[in-house]
This record gives structure tokens, C-alpha cells and sequence, in this order.
């Protein structure tokens, strides 16, 4: 995977499982003058810890497992426990970042980044600009996300120097071009979106939304949804956050936000349950020819606005069927008018709608441990289980113990999707198992001892 880079224009597919814990930092592949213009092709299998620490000049601040993308086909990746943890100070002469577990920047894809995941934390601190997003960090030209669904937790801390920060579930920022159009299309966001811009001038700009910010022109989202957390802890600049949707909106339909949006108290405008701006005038003044079209969106945020516009007339003709749920009308299908849960959406159990097709991973290990050995570091999941706890136990932070010797099965499902299962199988401890030889040796001694001394006393009596 790593050897890609010396023919960026070649076709590839995995037919193994890769771990990429062996690279300290990673090196993204391809940047703006030697791009990735090839083909890769997941096949069902999971590329596994990637890890960046510092960001080199050669990337040109484009971040992932790829640096930048151009006209290639991305399809089928599943990328967990990936860890991009980038910052100014490790990375001095970057000014600008663009951060994606799979792609810092995807231009003009011929095939659109289809049927992945993207699992792990991505944590970038200080830089000027920072755009992320959990799959890409920028987009440029027609560009496009289906069935695709992200569980990386984002977190941004910000300094005196950061002037823009754009953070979104699936892809952050666009860049413009006379004809643009980014199309997400079944997707899901459950990472959290937590942004700490407590440094920041009042110049700044912070856009952070679970799906995709500035969608303008021909863009669309359809049969999309945020579980995600979106969260600004201070009002400092211009800020615009949205459950869906940021800064503007052109197209949103059958989509719902259930994810908590948490803003500081004195923001009384620019953050919205479902999306930002619509009042239309962006699609024409970018070139586009569709309208600004809000239809069957649903959200959960009682104390929020769903959306903006700057007149009612507009509201009133861009958008149709935008409701305020109860948690109680959030587990019912009937509550969700022109969703195809023929086709596209089913209810979980006891839950909210899903995607049929989501796209889901389990990870299976299989590993021996000593009796007494404690196993995994500190996990952030949903629920942890064991099939048989007189051979191992489970701690709330995923830690496993074994208890006793024998076998047993850890489930780990973390959220929504992503599931670890880990089959134990125990032994006992061969020092201790000497130590109580050599106990027993030593009572079997004494004993011996005593039982010859207690007998020769009766005989001499």
C-alpha cells in the first residue's frame, strides 16, 4: 500500500487486511503536483491504524491516507482506528491544513468515494486554516460520497492565529469553479464534532455541521443523517453550525438530525437543528441551475431554529416539510413522511431510521492470554460484552481481564456499526503453576518430616 506512490496512476485492490501501525507517520500519498489519478479499490478487506503525527512542506498541507486526489476512483475502503493527530508546533511551516482520514483534497473523482467508513479521532491544533472532514477535507470540481458513513471523532483546538476553521461529518470545504457540484447521497455521521476556538480573533470564521458545510450551485444531499454531537465552546467570530447542512444550503431531502448541537448561550444566531443559509441567491450566483430546495427533513434540537433565510417569502418557497420531532415520534416510521423504507431506510429496534446499505465492519482477533494478564487499552465504545466471565471480564473502558483458564468471546461495539469481537482463550500462568509445585513440594516435605518425627517419638515412648 505504502509503494502506491511510485505509480500514482496504477489500479489496485487489497485482498488482505493492512495494518499500518508499523509507520509512526504515515506519508500521505500524492500532493497537488503529483497527485493519485489511479484506482483503489477496498474489496471488502480494512486498512487498519493509520497514523499521522506531523504534517511535511511536501504535502502542501493536504492530509490522509491520501494528500490529493485527482480524477481517481476511491471505492469500498474502510479505514478503523486511524489516528491523525497533526499541530502547528509539531509542524512549523504549515500554515493551512486539509485533513481526511481517506483524502486531504479529492478533485473530479471518476468514480465517487462509495461503500466506506472512516473510524478513529482526528485532533488538529493551531494551525491558520483548518478544514476536516471525516472522510475528506476539501473538494474540488465534481466530487461525490455515497453510502458512506464516519465514526472519527474531530476535534479542533484553535489559536490566535486561526482565521478559518471548516469541520464537517463528511467532507468540510469546497473550492469554487464556475461548474461544481458535490453530491452526498446515503450517508451517516456519528463522530463527534467538538471545536474549542477559544484563542481565536473576532475576525475569525468557524463552520461546522454533521454532514458538509458551503453547499451551493448544483449540490445535493439525499436520505442523509447526523448522530453526531456538533459542538463551538466559545461565540468568538462569525460562527454557522448545522446538524446537517452549514453555511449554505442548496438541496437537502428525506434527511434528519438527531445529534446535540452545543453552542455557547450568547449565539443566538448561526446555529440551526437542519441547515444554514437558503435563500437561493447562492445557486445563481455561482452558476447553478437547480433551485434551493429544503423537503422532508427532521430534527430532535427543540431549542434551535431549523434553518435560516432572510425572508419568509423564501422559506416559504424553498422548503417544505421541515418538523420538529419528540423523541417518542423519532422511533416511529409513520413520522417520517416521503422516507422509502421500501427501498433505501429501515427502523432500528426500539430506534431511529437507518440506511438498508449502510455500510458496517467487524473486526475479529483472536489472541491468548495468560491467566491473570490484562489485555487492550482505553476504548470509547457503546457496550462491552463477554460470552463467559468466569474466563475473562470486561471492563467499562474495554480493558479485558482474564480471570480463569478456558475460552471466551469479547464483543466490543462501539457506534453503531463498527463491532470488535475478540476470542480469548486462556491458560494458566507456568510460573505460578511452578511456584505452587514448589509449594506443594515444600508442605509435602514438612509434613513428611513432622509425620517421620511424631512417629518416632511414639515408637521411643
Amino acid at each position: 500500500l505504502y509503494n502506491i506512490r511510485n505509480n500514482l496512476s496504477g489500479k489496485y485492490i487489497l485482498m488482505n487486511d493492512i495494518d499500518l501501525s508499523v509507520y509512526e507517520n504515515w506519508e500521505p500519498i500524492g500532493d497537488m503536483d503529483t497527485p493519485f489519478t489511479g484506482e483503489l479499490d477496498g474489496n471488502g478487506y480494512i486498512i487498519n491504524s493509520l497514523k499521522i503525527t506531523t504534517v511535511s512542506e511536501t504535502t502542501s498541507g493536504y492530509v490522509g491516507l491520501f494528500g490529493v486526489t485527482n480524477e481517481a476512483s476511491l471505492r469500498d475502503l474502510t479505514m478503523i482506528d486511524g489516528n491523525i493527530s497533526i499541530s502547528k508546533e509539531t509542524s512549523p511551516n504549515i500554515y493551512s491544513v486539509s485533513v481526511g482520514m481517506v483524502t486531504g483534497l479529492d478533485i473530479e473523482p471518476k468514480v465517487l468515494l462509495c461503500n466506506s467508513i472512516s473510524a478513529g479521532v482526528i485532533d488538529v491544533a493551531e494551525f491558520d486554516e483548518i478544514n476536516i472532514g471525516g472522510f475528506a477535507g476539501k473538494t474540488k470540481g465534481f466530487c461525490g460520497f455515497v453510502d458512506c458513513v464516519n465514526y472519527s471523532n474531530i476535534k479542533v483546538l484553535a489559536s490566535q492565529n486561526t482565521s478559518i476553521i471548516n469541520v464537517a461529518g463528511i467532507s468540510a470545504e469546497k473550492e469554487y469553479r464556475t461548474v461544481n457540484s458535490v453530491n452526498i447521497i446515503r450517508c451517516a455521521n456519528y463522530g463527534d464534532l467538538l471545536i474549542n476556538n477559544e484563542m481565536c480573533e473576532d475576525s475569525a470564521e468557524t463552520v461546522v455541521s454533521g454532514i458538509t458545510n458551503k453547499h451551493q450551485a448544483e449540490d445535493s444531499v439525499k436520505n442523509c443523517y447526523n448522530r453526531g454531537i456538533v459542538s463551538v465552546s466559545d461565540s468568538i467570530g462569525r460562527i454557522d453550525t448545522a446538524g446537517l447542512v452549514g453555511k449554505v444550503c442548496n438541496e437537502a431531502k428525506n434527511c434528519y438530525n438527531s445529534g446535540a448541537i452545543i453552542m455557547p448561550s450568547d449565539v443566538n444566531n448561526g446555529a440551526y437543528a437542519v441547515c444554514g443559509n437558503i435563500d437561493g441567491l447562492p445557486s445563481l450566483q455561482f452558476g447553478g441551475f437547480g433551485e434551493v430546495y429544503i423537503q422532508n427533513c427532521y430534527y430532535i434540537n427543540k431549542d434551535l431554529s431549523p434553518y435560516s433565510y432572510n425572508s419568509q417569502s423564501n422559506a416559504d418557497k424553498y422548503v417544505e416539510n421541515v418538523k420538529l420531532l419528540t423523541e417518542d415520534e423519532m422511533k416511529n416510521q409513520e413520522s417520517f413522511v416521503g422516507f422509502d423504507f421500501e427501498n433505501i431506510w429501515s427502523m432500528e429496534e426500539n430506534g431511529y431510521p437507518v440506511l438498508k446499505n449502510q455500510p458496517t465492519v467487524t473486526i475479529k482477533e483472536n489472541i491468548e492470554l495468560v491467566e491473570g494478564d490484562v489485555y487492550g487499552d482505553v476504548i470509547i465504545a457503546n457496550e462491552w460484552i463477554t460470552s463467559n466471565p468466569d474466563v475473562a471480564t470486561v471492563n467499562e473502558n474495554g480493558e479485558i481481564v482474564a480471570v480463569g483458564v478456558g475460552e471466551a468471546t469479547i464483543v466490543i461495539e462501539y457506534r453503531y456499526g463498527y463491532i470488535k469481537e475478540i476470542n480469548i482463550k486462556t491458560k494458566e500462568d507456568e510460573q505460578n503453576k511452578l511456584n505452587e509445585c514448589l509449594i506443594k513440594r515444600i508442605l509435602i516435605s514438612v509434613w513428611s518430616f513432622v509425620n517421620k518425627t511424631i512417629r518416632r517419638i511414639f515408637e521411643f515412648l
